[in-house]
């Protein structure tokens, strides 16, 4: 072989290897792409799942249509009404709703004390809605005693009205929704965000990472016509259809929007 047969040859051999780098690396990131993508995908539906089950529950308290405001004995903070069902800002979206699963009031003992079945095993300090399809309370537990089958709840305060057998007693939800940074990093050094939880207690926490941002927007209606508007121009919340949000997921370098509506239930 002459030097110059050789060294055609190599590069030849150099022009094979870097297409096949070339074809390596391509398939690299576009494994790496496909699994960012289907990640995105991922998070953005799960926090479509729980946005949308929660704006559907928004105002539920059981078989009682909430027509007007449910007194809250103790903590004004715990009432709900139309108006407070369902509020928000463009950045976070607070919900009140009764929880599932509820349970069932099989005797009522005095005006502080009931009996009621296991289906919900409630606990000192919860924040509790009591409804019977006519009435509907909210007040705190004071003590709870457990018995085989039932347990026997006490309120801190006097019930407004009698509730006996048959009434609902359900766990009262003020969950509020945001998008926070975490204390995480991702593989490129930038910060990691996440959807957020806040109950009426103060308790954190994170539900979806991935997520950059929310944008909520909330539909009302202007004469003949729904619009989407932004929370300062809401001006009765009770009169909101329905809440439309914007996400930005984030996995790696990848950035995508979201979109999502969730019709409220009136």
């Amino acid at each position: 072989m002459t030097l110059l047969e050789l060294m055609v040859a190599l590069m030849l051999g150099v022009l094979v290897l870097q297409t096949v780098l070339t074809v390596y690396l391509s398939v690299r990131r576009h494994a790496r792409w496909q699994q960012a993508l289907s990640v995105n995908v991922m998070n953005a539906k799960k926090v479509s799942a729980i946005l949308r089950a929660e704006i559907q529950q928004a105002g539920y308290i059981g078989c009682m249509k909430l027509a007007s405001a449910v007194p809250a004995a103790g903590n004004a903070f715990w009432s709900m009404s139309a108006a407070n069902q369902l509020t928000g800002s463009a950045e976070t979206l607070t919900v009140r709703h009764a929880t599932l699963p509820q349970s069932t009031v099989l005797r009522r003992l005095d005006s502080f004390t009931m009996e009621a079945n296991l289906s919900s095993r409630f606990v000192a300090d919860d924040a509790v809605i009591l409804a019977d399809c006519q009435h509907a309370a909210i007040f705190q537990v004071q003590s709870v005693v457990r018995l085989s089958q039932q347990q026997k709840v006490t309120a801190r305060q006097p019930l407004p009205f009698w509730y006996g057998a048959g009434a609902e007693i359900s766990r009262l939800a003020v969950n509020t929704f945001w998008v926070g940074a975490t204390t995480r990093v991702d593989e490129t050094g930038a910060i990691i965000h996440a959807l957020y939880l806040r109950d009426w207690r103060g308790h954190q926490e994170e539900l979806v990472d991935g997520i950059e941002r929310i944008q909520f927007r909330y539909v009302v209606q202007q004469g003949l016509q729904l619009r989407e508007v932004l929370a300062h121009q809401v001006t009765d919340w009770s009169e909101v259809k329905g809440v439309a949000a914007r996400l930005v997921v984030r996995q790696s370098s990848l950035h995508q929007d979201w979109y999502l509506y969730v019709s409220v239930r009136h």
